[in-house]
This record gives C-alpha cells, structure tokens and sequence, in this order.
C-alpha cells in the first residue's frame, strides 16, 4: 500500500544519519606553516588568522589585517573568497619534518553524533628529497560546523 511506503522511507529519512559526510570545497597549502604553528586549526572567522599566527602578522607592516590573511588563505586554497558565515577552514600542521618532500592530505571529514572529525595522513617522500627540514601543511575549506571538531589521528601538541 502507497501510504505504507510513505512512512516507511520517511522513518528512514529520519533515522539516517544527517550529514555522514563533509564535503571539502577546496583545499591547499598553508604557506605559513611553520616552527611555531599549532597542528590542528579550526577558523570559523578571519580574526582567528592574526590571533594564531602573530608572526604572519610581526612579518608584514602594520597595516597587516584579518581581512588581508584572509584573502591570503583564499589564495592558498585557490578561492575568490572564504565566506566566513557558511564556511570555516581546518588546517592540519604535523610539525616540524626531517626533510622535504613530506606530504599531509585530509582524507575526509565527517560529522557523527555533532562532532566533525577530519581524517588525515603524512605521506612521506618518495625518492631523493631535499636535505632541509620542512613543515608541511594541509588546509581545507568546509561547510562551517558549529560543534567540535577531532583529528584521526589525534595530532600531538
């Protein structure tokens, strides 16, 4: 019967775990990375940008804003433009690596029970690799999330 049917894919539709999957809408390369940097980041506004980094900030004249890292991020993640009411930005930062050609990648995010958790690995050079250390980095734009958000792997302080 129709109406069975009905009900049926409605109880579905309301059971079914809302968002199982974040769609990440770009992603690129923190060009600060850097010694200092923290490993896990979540922006949810542009402030943030200065706060967590200062030395971004100590680097540039005075005139250094919010408003101008953001358009720098915006740039790294290949964007016209981060929209801070519908988006945020998570950058994943592993520290400080023994030579080049380290590479991090987000493999998914994804929200369960309200928390987002951001899967990622560190891939490491394959071949010769520059005699430096470096510091790779990841920084991916999504939906923004009100909730918390966890890195898998947990990333060290």
């Amino acid at each position: 019967e129709p109406s069975m049917l009905v009900i049926a894919a409605l109880s579905v539709a309301f059971w079914a775990d809302p968002e199982p999957g974040v769609k990440i809408q770009a992603r690129g390369t923190w060009r600060y990375a850097a010694k200092n940097s923290p490993n896990g980041v979540v922006l949810r506004e542009p402030m943030e940008l200065t706060s967590l980094f200062p030395y971004v900030a100590m680097s540039r004249d005075p005139s250094f804003t919010a408003k101008e890292a953001a358009k720098e991020l915006a740039a790294d993640l290949k964007v016209k433009e981060i929209d801070w009411a519908k988006q945020m930005v998570i950058m994943v930062m592993p520290g400080a690596q023994p030579s080049g050609g380290y590479r991090v990648e987000v493999a998914s995010a994804s929200i369960e029970k309200g928390v987002m958790t951001v899967k990622w690995k560190l891939h490491k050079p394959t071949g010769k690799a520059a005699d430096v250390i470096s510091y790779p980095s990841e920084a991916i734009l999504v939906p923004r999330h009100a909730g918390k958000v966890e890195f898998d792997p947990p990333i060290k302080k």
